[in-house]
């Protein structure tokens, strides 16, 4: 087990889960990773209701996106 520090940058989540997949830290990544829990929040909209998310699907999803946003589940 390594202890690594991310970026503090409010998508520190998603760094942290691409570096131990890969063992790097790569932005394409995060963005990819974003793209990702849309996707899935988006196949799965009767998991992910607005009572769950604080805000409808579509705005949660386009929040999500934003670098300056960290996700909240």
């Amino acid at each position: 087990m390594e202890r690594q520090s991310v970026p503090n940058d409010n998508s520190c989540l998603f760094t942290a889960i691409g570096y131990c997949l890969s063992s790097k830290f790569e932005l394409n990544a995060v963005n990819m990773q974003r793209k990702m829990c849309v996707e899935h929040i988006k196949c799965h909209s009767d998991k992910y209701s607005e009572l769950y998310l604080g805000k409808n699907i579509e705005d949660y999803c386009e929040w999500l996106m934003l670098d300056t946003r960290w996700v909240c589940f």
